[in-house]
């Protein structure tokens, strides 16, 4: 993991070091790991709408994807607390054959 602020690790659980290190390189590593592979689940999936659309986007050509999994900063990532936040997740509401087509 390269620092350009060695210093923000002086004290790892402070408020600097969260948002100025472990934020910066989880947010840059997940934006990079949803351009390259889309990973579900992911924050920008709304609702079954987005995450269709999300599963028929075009894969990136392979010199593209080793140019930006060549930016991952260690292995941290956001976790997604968003996915289809736009969705009522009740069970009455959901079937296995309609989730997944």
């Amino acid at each position: 993991m390269a620092l350009h602020d060695p210093v923000a690790l002086q004290d790892p659980v402070s408020d600097h070091c969260y948002v100025k290190v472990w934020r910066r390189f989880a947010e840059r590593n997940t934006r990079i790991y949803r351009d390259v592979f889309h990973c579900v689940p992911d924050d920008s999936i709304g609702n079954w709408e987005e995450y269709r659309e999300f599963k028929r986007a075009a894969t990136m050509p392979t010199d593209a994807a080793l140019s930006h999994l060549a930016k991952l900063q260690g292995h941290v990532v956001c976790f997604p607390r968003r996915f289809l936040h736009k969705v009522s997740l009740d069970t009455a509401s959901l079937a296995p054959e309609q989730v997944f087509l």
